[in-house]
């Protein structure tokens, strides 16, 4: 048989886990209504609450649809109870270990679930179990993916806590007050401001309260507030979602201390300047939209992901700072929109993506620009502009991403050549004209996007493109078993298969000689122009791997080509 039925009658009322092997499955039913009984999910566990003198059927199986499971272990247990106070932490001994808490106010006030867990899901019961089974008071998200749970109670008012299985550590944190910051106690130890309720204008948060470091700024926290400049502790670090949404503040200053800071943190205030600590890692979408007022923004050194919408609407920046030496490699949709002021942008060479949708079209910077190809750190963004008719594209070296419709439109180019080097060509990146009848495409490529080249630009009366139509006897060279043939293959083309050039072959004759080195010399002093493949071929001082391929040729490399030709190194 598929499954095995058993039944349970409890000794008395409370909570029963069911805990069984992976790949199993089962259902508890009321023997007396015939209904499925509510269950809360542990891992391979779960959760019900059971009556005694009722008796409950189930089956138990094997529903994984893998292999067929010949031996079934499964055991349900009644939860033993902890009672927990106020403000004390407590710790499970192990996962899933069949034990619930019950908590009872003391004092009437709000009290928040803290269980210092990253995926919370800490489920919050009457005491009497009448409540919806799994169903939460409050939930609200911090923006850094745990859940906080706060509830009101009247005191002598209890209720009881069931953690899923990673949770770790619980504790019921009573909502506390000093000098008008309102706060709790976390389970690590430390205090999280939850909220102000003072009258000042120009606060200052302190380093520590009841002896214990304050490290976060909860979920708005101060939002809608009438405060206009904040001191935040040196200990500070995390400010989490919405903690100063729409409130009046004009001036912040970040510590050193700081390490994230959650979606729509700041959206809508009256900040003028803010400047990112080299400390923080991670902010959150839309975490600056729509502050008028901001004016210029400095970005520390530590931060790799421009996030969505994180500057959109800020009409008055004038100027963002991204550090050069810093670790920022995306830059997503919106992040820009809106920003009409925005003249002075310092963007570095380590961006590797930047979204065509990032709005920086609405810039003044980019209104300023040249029209001409727009280079962004390693990204070919767009062609500002249109380019002439029978136009040869040369991508740069050193190239690693090709936008999304870098060239979609442009009707002029007929001939477009890709750096050995470069990673990925985005979607529609060369829908361009007829012109086009062939495309080389280097074996460091991983990834092409849809309609990305091989495709022409439809256009319409009024000079608009409407869609794209597939290019007749459109011809792609690339080596076999790379993205180029598999593209191909896919968009129905006909692949020729290009021979791998040698290291060191920098003439493309077949052999590494004296005459490489010749050409490699006069391509250092600037006497001739290597194409793409011959970069490649010259570019020997890092390992085979083309992600380790810089796309220039230096005097180091003419050194390393020296050396192998004359036997002192063995490979190149």
């Amino acid at each position: 048989e598929d499954a095995i039925r058993y039944k349970f009658s409890p000794t008395e009322d409370g909570l029963y886990q069911l805990t069984y092997d992976e790949g199993l499955g089962c259902d508890l039913y009321s023997e007396k209504t015939g209904y499925m009984v509510n269950k809360y999910w542990r891992g391979n566990s779960k959760v019900y609450y059971l009556k005694e003198g009722e008796t409950y059927k189930f089956d138990v199986g094997n529903f994984s649809q893998e292999d067929e499971v010949t031996e079934w272990k499964f055991q349900m247990t009644k939860m033993s109870e902890k009672t927990i106070d106020a403000d004390q932490v407590v710790y499970q001994e192990q996962e899933n270990e069949p034990i619930y808490y019950r908590f009872k106010a003391k004092t009437a006030g709000s009290y928040l679930i803290n269980d210092g867990v990253e995926v919370s899901s800490m489920e919050i019961f009457s005491d009497s179990w009448s409540s919806y089974f799994g169903s939460p008071i409050f939930l609200d998200m911090d923006g850094f993916g745990r859940w906080l749970t706060y509830v009101s109670l009247e005191q002598g008012e209890e209720i009881v806590l069931l953690a899923r299985g990673e949770n770790k550590s619980v504790c019921v944190s009573s909502v506390k007050n000093v000098d008008g910051f309102e706060y709790i106690w976390q389970v690590d130890g430390t205090v999280a401001i939850r909220g102000y309720s003072g009258e000042k204008k120009d606060v200052v948060i302190p380093d520590e309260i009841d002896g214990k470091p304050v490290t976060s700024i909860l979920p708005f926290a101060f939002s809608g507030s009438d405060i206009e400049s904040v001191v935040l502790p040196s200990t500070l670090k995390e400010i989490t979602r919405g903690a100063f949404y729409r409130s009046n503040i004009e001036s912040v200053v970040l510590p050193s201390t700081l390490e994230k800071i959650g979606e729509n943190a700041f959206r809508g205030t009256k900040l003028k300047e803010i400047v990112i600590p080299d400390s923080v890692t991670d902010i959150g979408a839309e975490t600056f939209c729509n502050c008028a007022s901001l004016k210029k923004v400095v970005i520390g050194s530590g931060l790799e992901l421009i996030h969505v919408g994180l500057f959109e609407n800020c009409d008055s920046l004038e100027e963002v700072v991204i550090p050069g030496n810093g670790s920022v490699t995306r830059i997503e949709y919106d992040a820009f929109s809106g920003c009409t002021s925005l003249s002075k942008i310092a963007l570095p060479d380590t961006i590797e993506f930047f979204n065509p949708d990032a709005g920086l079209e609405s810039t003044a910077w980019y209104k300023n620009l040249p029209d001409e190809e727009v280079y962004i750190g390693k990204v070919l963004y767009t062609y500002k502009g249109t380019v002439p008719k029978g136009t040869k594209v040369t991508v740069k070296p050193g190239t690693a991403f090709i936008n999304y419709g870098a060239y979609d439109g442009q009707t002029g180019v007929s001939e477009v050549i890709l750096p050995y080097g470069l990673k990925e060509i985005g979607e529609y990146a060369f829908v361009c004209g007829d012109n086009m009848k062939s495309i080389v495409i280097p074996a460091s490529v991983t990834w092409i996007g849809w309609k990305a080249v091989g495709y022409k630009a439809e256009l319409s009366e009024n000079g608009n493109y409407y869609d794209c139509k597939k290019l007749d006897d459109f011809v792609i060279y690339g080596q076999k078993g790379t993205a180029a043939e598999e593209y191909a293959i896919e968009n129905g083309f006909e692949f020729v298969e290009k021979a791998p050039f040698a290291r060191g072959d920098v003439d493309l004759s077949g052999k590494v000689d004296i005459s490489d080195l010749r050409l490699m010399l006069r391509a250092v002093c600037g006497k001739v122009t290597l194409a793409p493949d011959q970069i490649a071929a010259g570019d020997i001082t890092g390992s085979s791997d083309p992600n380790d391929a810089d796309g220039k040729i230096t005097i180091a490399d003419l050194r390393r080509l020296l050396r192998f030709i004359c036997g002192k190194i063995e490979a190149l």
